[in-house]
């Protein structure tokens, strides 16, 4: 079944990232403490199944445009990963197909369960590192009844991606990474979000922004920088 999972998700996002986790892995038991006993209760209905973690890479600038309209701001690229996973649950209903965030309230951090499925690894920055798209990557996570082959889907990363070179601490417009700590209120308080405009952000059009990313532009992993930046030429 995760096969028809995948070639679903390629039509939306042909150069997608993905992995699986076991609703059973030990490892998600930290994660599943995060929930409360509603949540809990919803989330134990997959116990069974498979988290099933996919990524789209920012290989285009547009990907990256904040989008303001009637009052409501989205990330495209978030928008094109909310699109796949309601074809997904068109197209296999019994499957039972949810996004992880519907189930926690957004309670369960992307990047965590991205590290589990052998995406990447976290980087100083608190962002997800992929060894081809360095922090270049939108997530997005949906849980399944149905249960995968470990031999087959497993990618684990033994490695740390990270190579510890400080760029992103240098660039940090408000001090928010160090090599011991991530201050999410510092990062919270210029990053982008679907509230409102942030004081960082570039204006491309009249609705359209690109926010902060100082971190993710200065890390060395992945993309060339230079491609995403020639809107600005």
């Amino acid at each position: 079944m995760l096969n028809k999972y995948i070639s679903c998700i390629l039509e939306f996002i042909p150069n997608a990232v993905y992995g699986t986790i076991s609703a059973d892995d030990q490892r998600l038991s930290s994660i599943v403490n995060l929930l409360n006993q509603e949540e809990y209760k919803e989330f134990n209905k997959y116990k069974t199944g498979s988290f099933f973690v996919f990524g789209i890479p920012i290989d285009d600038e547009a990907l990256w445009f904040w989008n303001h309209v009637n009052e409501k701001r989205y990330l495209t690229a978030n928008h094109i990963l909310e699109s796949t996973i309601v074809e997904l649950s068109n197209q296999f209903p019994d499957s039972r197909i949810r996004s992880i965030d519907r189930i926690s309230n957004n309670k369960i951090a992307q990047v965590e369960l991205a590290e589990l499925a052998g995406i990447g690894t976290r980087g100083w920055n608190n962002l997800l590192l992929h060894p081809e798209y360095g922090a270049y990557l939108q997530l997005a996570t949906i849980v399944t009844l149905d249960k995968y082959s470990e031999k087959e889907y497993s990618t684990s990363l033994v490695e740390n991606i990270c190579i510890k070179c400080g760029n992103c601490i240098d660039a940090c417009p408000v001090n928010a990474i160090s090599e011991t700590e991530f201050i999410a209120y510092r990062c919270s308080s210029v990053v982008a979000s679907p509230e409102k405009v942030k004081s960082k952000a570039v204006a491309v059009t009249t609705n359209s922004y690109i926010e902060c990313r100082a971190c993710i532009d200065s890390c060395p992993i992945g993309l060339n920088i230079e491609k995403l930046n020639e809107w600005k030429r």
